[in-house]
């Protein structure tokens, strides 16, 4: 269940998105800025040193969107999935109409199998008013709507049999009940 929207594939937002939109008071010498400019130049080659910038850029700048958005999608690329939650969680703090980031969280979700929470937040995008998101939000809830598992599961069946002694076949009712292991992977 939890790679059922891998079909629907990430939402691709660079740290360029944050990079456009730097504060113009920010200048060469002021702090905020010359840790822009680092985690800038060093996002692709050292992603793990570009992740500590964006977490003193946090402290220092904590009502910054652009801020917990490049770290997010930096800790979904180093797939620490629960640190980028984190972080999605605090710029939804900060934007909560941003169905963009709700669409993200959701997928966050589902990738950390919280299908229930990620099922919530998808049907709520299913009205979105971005015919994109509403038209992905529809599908990954149709995705995990209808393959769920009950906890229990039976069945009654003929399994007809042949007995060579007797030359003859026999077609006994049989029936199975149980519990489902796993979400239904294993029963």
């Amino acid at each position: 269940m939890g790679a059922v929207i891998s079909s629907l594939g990430m939402i691709g937002i660079s740290s360029v998105y944050a990079q456009e939109q730097v504060d113009p008071a920010y200048k060469p010498g002021n702090p905020i800025y010359d840790k822009w400019d680092r985690f800038y130049k060093i996002e692709q080659s050292q992603p793990q040193e570009a992740e500590k910038i964006l977490v003193e850029l946090s402290k220092l700048t904590p009502t910054d969107i652009k801020v917990w958005k490049s770290l997010t999608y930096l800790q979904i690329r180093l797939e620490k999935r629960k640190e980028a939650l984190q972080s999605l969680r605090q710029a939804r703090n900060l934007a909560p109409q941003d169905d963009t980031l709700k669409l993200q969280e959701a997928y966050l979700l589902n990738q950390q199998k919280k299908d229930r929470e990620a099922l919530v937040l998808f049907k709520e995008l299913s009205s979105s008013s971005d015919p994109e998101i509403a038209a992905k939000a529809t599908q990954a809830v149709k995705n995990l709507s209808g393959g769920e598992v009950k906890p229990y599961f039976r069945d009654i069946y003929f399994a007809p049999s042949y007995e060579s002694r007797y030359d003859d076949v026999i077609f006994p009712l049989k029936m199975r009940y149980g519990k489902n292991i796993d979400n239904g992977r294993a029963q």
